[in-house]
């Protein structure tokens, strides 16, 4: 009996963790997750789980859960047969892992809702989250590295180059020309000054190209950006980092300024770029919803400051710009852009 008390527990557990005097659904929804609080004061994560199990409670999906959990149970101390066990012992194993996967699709149901309720203003980053830019900045890299190939290898000229870029970011700040300064200093550091002025040439010509990219809109971006601006739901703006004259010009080039109500072009975009940005369209932080490929720049900085987030992970980054990936209650991560529409 004690077996058969202690196999059902750990089956049904999620659903009956939640306390006997848990908060309704209405009470749940506003007490805290979607009122925008920081996690150091109130456990967003904890508010989702506490709404899931009381929306399971009232329906009769919960009940289903609870009445068939308990008859695999029976089945199991009731069956002698140690093969037939086997099975019953995965059969449960697997209905288990089918409804915690249910409990976490409702966690993101009600993440999505959040998102729809609370935001005001949507914020996108541009380079690799509008437009492909990362990539052209590798090439560019080639381009120069293949001039240096007699003064070391490609990781040494790699690792060289990703120094002096680390060195010159309080002075450059990020951007195409930034990029191209570190460039030329990396080739003649290198070749120890050895290299010709033709060679120069051919890495300033390299960089020109990052300049006047076009700034083709990724899949989905112009179709998703009208969709969003029809609606009228919310302010959508882009905030990205860079030269002010460089970002400007792939707006323009892209096509896409016609959607945005305001652009914002930063040096950089730590925390308190954040609360500026909020700040300047006058709305709370919780009202804010940050999308772009970075976790760095785009996604934790925002949560921080008690932002909403969403991560399109990009197929190319640049080294700066890798975090280790983690998950936080305020954030979703969807695969491609146009799949922001399901959210929003």
């Amino acid at each position: 009996m004690a077996g058969f008390l202690t196999c059902f527990a750990w089956c049904a557990f999620p659903f009956f963790n939640s306390g006997g005097d848990a908060p309704s659904i209405r009470e749940t929804y506003s007490s805290g997750y979607c009122a925008g609080l920081s996690p150091a004061s109130l456990s967003g994560l904890e508010n989702l789980k506490t709404f899931t199990i009381n929306r399971c409670k009232d329906s009769i999906f919960f009940n289903i859960i609870v009445f068939t959990s308990f008859l695999m149970m029976i089945c199991l101390f009731c069956i002698e047969n140690i093969k037939m066990k086997a099975v019953m012992q995965i059969l449960i194993l697997k209905y288990r892992i089918t409804y915690e996967k249910l409990y976490l699709c409702r966690l993101k149901i009600l993440k999505m809702n959040a998102f729809k309720q609370n935001i005001k203003v949507i914020a996108f980053d541009a380079d690799d989250t509008l437009w492909d830019n990362e990539p052209f900045f590798q090439a560019a890299e080639q381009v120069a590295a293949s001039l240096l190939a007699e003064y070391g290898t490609p990781e040494e000229i790699s690792k060289s180059l990703f120094d002096i870029e680390m060195k010159n970011m309080d002075d450059y700040g990020y951007g195409a020309v930034a990029f191209t300064m570190s460039l030329i200093e990396n080739a003649v550091q290198m070749s120890r000054g050895e290299i010709s002025g033709a060679d120069i040439g051919k890495i300033i010509e390299a960089g020109r190209t990052l300049v006047r990219l076009k700034a083709t809109p990724l899949k989905g971006v112009k179709k998703t950006l009208e969709t969003l601006k029809k609606s009228g739901k919310y302010a959508l703006v882009v905030f990205t980092k860079g030269e002010l004259l460089t970002q400007e010009n792939k707006l323009k080039r892209s096509g896409l300024l016609p959607f945005f109500d305001k652009i914002f072009i930063v040096t950089d975009k730590k925390e308190e770029d954040y609360i500026k940005l909020c700040s300047e369209m006058g709305i709370a932080p919780s009202e804010l919803l940050m999308i772009g490929n970075s976790l760095r720049s785009d996604v934790l900085p925002a949560l921080n400051v008690g932002a909403f987030a969403v991560h399109i992970p990009a197929e190319v980054m640049w080294q700066h710009e890798v975090i280790d990936d983690f998950e936080n209650e305020r954030m979703l991560r969807v695969g491609e852009f146009d799949k922001l529409l399901d959210i929003l």
